[in-house]
């Protein structure tokens, strides 16, 4: 199997981020545009990520043998997600800064966010916010980088184990390794929770990270294994497939909240999903990439995930209280919001993240 670029799966990345823009929109606004069951859902995009994240590492590192590979691939990973991370980390500390020296003006918002404390500071800014620590009772800083925290752990879990993997010439069943740790952890998660469900951030979202990025591995490894047989499939069988899954995903994630228990499902959903399209090849693929604007948003997609929290925040300052628009104007602000989300996030992508790491001409996230 030629290696490529599976850019369909990269503007899937940029059109779910998006929604989770929009997810963290509707806390502002009171639309039905916005406020609606299926938005409601799509925080679920996140283990999407993370799937897909499992998937595409999979694909381009599977080969780590001794320890200098290891190394690198630690090290690359680490400067492709930690500069944008600890800059915003940084402008939130000093809008709290801010807060706190000028919290007698009538200009500045006095509210404090009890859950930005040194503690959790450190924990952002080392990227352990995904682990439950004591006296930490909710997301803190830039919400979204628990997320970057448990992908970061996921990261070196699967080079130590692929290392390992590789390194003992009896190590044959490789899927099988991958396989135990999705089970362990979700067995920890249940031990811990009692429930299936998978939608946690502070506090177990490490473990979240850790079924969804493996489930990603195992994704791969499907892929690799049923190329062969369906890759000359034509095009009208994967639109069937295409279509279906979409619909199946159109109809499921409004469910969000009445299926809170067993949330696990959607890892299988999500799978199905990346393991369709991963092969490019229905009318609904042969669509998304002849899109310009999808390709970008799917370049920038780590830009528009990480810094929509900031810009939603300012945002809302400016139209509700300071120019008083009324929440429910969200049914169009929302796209002039959406519009400055993406152009401060093409500005970071270019003057950040490209400073420290150049994507690879086949696949990188």
């Amino acid at each position: 199997m030629m290696k490529q670029r599976f850019t369909t799966l990269d503007i899937f990345r940029g059109i779910l981020a998006s929604f989770i823009v929009l997810f963290h929109m509707s806390f502002f606004s009171d639309t039905l545009v916005l406020n609606n069951p299926f938005m409601q859902g799509t925080d679920l995009f996140v283990d999407f990520f993370f799937i897909l994240s499992g998937f595409i590492i999979r694909y381009n590192y599977s080969e780590i043998t001794n320890l200098q590979p290891l190394i690198t691939f630690l090290k690359k990973r680490l400067l492709r997600i930690y500069p944008l991370h600890v800059i915003l980390l940084l402008i939130y500390l000093i809008l709290e800064l801010t807060k706190y020296f000028f919290s007698g003006s009538n200009l500045i918002n006095n509210h404090f966010n009890t859950d930005n404390t040194i503690t959790t500071f450190i924990t952002n800014l080392f990227l352990l916010n995904s682990i439950p620590w004591s006296g930490i009772t909710n997301v803190s800083w830039n919400n979204p980088s628990w997320s970057i925290s448990a992908e970061l752990l996921s990261y070196f879990l699967y080079a130590i184990v692929t290392y390992l993997i590789l390194s003992n010439a009896k190590m044959r069943f490789k899927s099988a390794v991958y396989i135990s740790i999705i089970l362990l952890s979700f067995s920890i998660l249940y031990g811990l929770t009692g429930s299936a469900s998978i939608v946690y951030t502070y506090n177990y979202g490490f473990l979240r990270g850790f079924i969804g990025f493996f489930t990603g591995v195992i994704c791969l490894n499907t892929y690799s294994y049923l190329y062969r047989y369906f890759n000359k499939s034509s095009d009208y069988f994967f639109t069937y497939l295409e279509v279906s899954i979409l619909i199946i995903l159109g109809l499921t994630i409004p469910l969000k909240e009445k299926l809170a228990d067993i949330t696990v499902i959607y890892e299988a959903l999500f799978f199905i999903t990346i393991l369709i399209f991963s092969f490019q090849k229905g009318f609904i693929s042969h669509f998304l990439n002849k899109s310009r604007v999808l390709k970008n948003i799917g370049t920038y997609s780590y830009s528009i995930y990480l810094t929509h929290g900031l810009i939603n925040t300012f945002f809302n300052v400016l139209f509700i209280r300071i120019l008083r628009f009324a929440p429910s104007d969200y049914s169009y602000l929302f796209v002039l919001n959406y519009i400055l989300v993406f152009y401060i996030s093409r500005w970071t992508y270019t003057t950040i993240e490209r400073r420290f790491y150049k994507p690879q001409t086949i696949y990188t996230l």
